[in-house]
């Protein structure tokens, strides 16, 4: 009932700029807001809530969860061995930049997979566009962990691939990675694009099958990790389908399904460059030893101030990205 309160007064935050402060206290008085956004507003970032003098990200970590129940279960798993290596990223893909007309065969006589590309390559604007930043921002990641070599902590180019992230499970490496990063771009279900299930675009073709295969939410569901915190930095990767009853089926949910205890997302399409400074602020504050949403907090209100570049102030650069799961 109190989550709900909680709720319930942000919202009503959003739209009564002129809200008695000692209502706002009940909120702002907590170290970590965990919030259980129903329906649309899995699509609104709290933190942009603003009450005349300063957004709420700026007073209060914050949390997103798709149930309450959902957080004692995974204060359960934190009995999990902790995992032997720092870090493990995919970034930097290889794209083939094959553009919308090498698939104008007629539709009948394509495969499925040529078929699932053509209505990627739409969605994403006809080719997948070079990410040569995300590997800087993976880089800097490494750097502050500093990672052994041998534990291959950089999956970058060709190596940034579906048949790499899913051999590293089928060999029982992948539980041994406390963060886990994706570089890359992502696609989600529309009522429009024909997409079944969201997914992230490694690698294209995949160097090991050849394929133009994506690393869809059903791959996730099947897989074995032990991670702390995965950072999907892949636009509209917090995204999915909005079951009544369940909340957002997506990657988020698959993710934590198989093991991870948070998961880092965006909400909307996102600026490279911002995204690339946010996480690595973010990384560099876990490190310190802070918690996952204060780690996330600090960064943003670095960017809120200015500190991060003037540009990246605006709400649009700081605020798509939100933690599902343990804060």
């Amino acid at each position: 009932m109190f989550l709900l309160y909680q709720i319930v007064l942000i919202v009503h935050v959003t739209f009564q700029f002129h809200v008695e402060r000692t209502k706002l206290d009940v909120v702002t008085k907590a170290e970590i807001l965990y919030i259980i956004p129903t329906g649309i507003l899995y699509k609104l970032p709290f933190e942009i809530l603003y009450d005349g003098s300063s957004y709420l990200i700026e007073k209060n970590a914050i949390s997103y969860l798709s149930s309450a129940s959902l957080l004692k279960i995974l204060r359960k798993t934190n009995t999990k061995t902790s995992a032997k290596y720092p870090l493990l990223a995919f970034a930097n893909p290889c794209y083939s930049n094959k553009n919308l007309s090498y698939f104008e065969n007629d539709i009948n006589e394509m495969s499925f997979i040529d078929l699932r590309t053509k209505i990627y390559l739409k969605t994403l604007g006809g080719n997948f566009k070079s990410l040569f930043q995300t590997k800087h921002e993976v880089q800097a990641i490494k750097k502050i962990f500093n990672p052994p070599e041998y534990s291959h902590p950089l999956q970058l180019q060709e190596n940034a691939s579906r048949s790499k992230f899913l051999e590293l499970n089928k060999t029982g490496e992948l539980v041994n990675y406390r963060y886990i990063v994706f570089s890359c771009h992502g696609v989600l279900i529309e009522d429009t694009n024909m997409i079944s299930q969201p997914a992230l675009v490694l690698s294209q073709p995949d160097p090991i099958s050849k394929k133009n295969e994506y690393l869809t939410m059903s791959d996730i569901f099947g897989v074995k990790m032990n991670a702390e915190l995965v950072t999907l930095s892949a636009c509209n990767s917090g995204r999915g389908d909005n079951i009544k009853g369940e909340g957002i089926t997506g990657l988020i949910r698959a993710f934590m399904y198989s093991g991870a205890k948070a998961v880092s997302v965006t909400l909307w399409p996102v600026s490279v460059d911002s995204e690339v400074t946010l996480n690595i602020g973010f990384y560099k504050n876990l490190k310190k030893g802070m918690k996952r949403s204060k780690s996330l907090q600090y960064i943003k209100k670095r960017m809120i101030k200015g500190y991060e570049g003037e540009i990246h102030s605006h709400p649009f650069f700081w605020a798509s990205t939100v933690i599902f799961g343990e804060g």
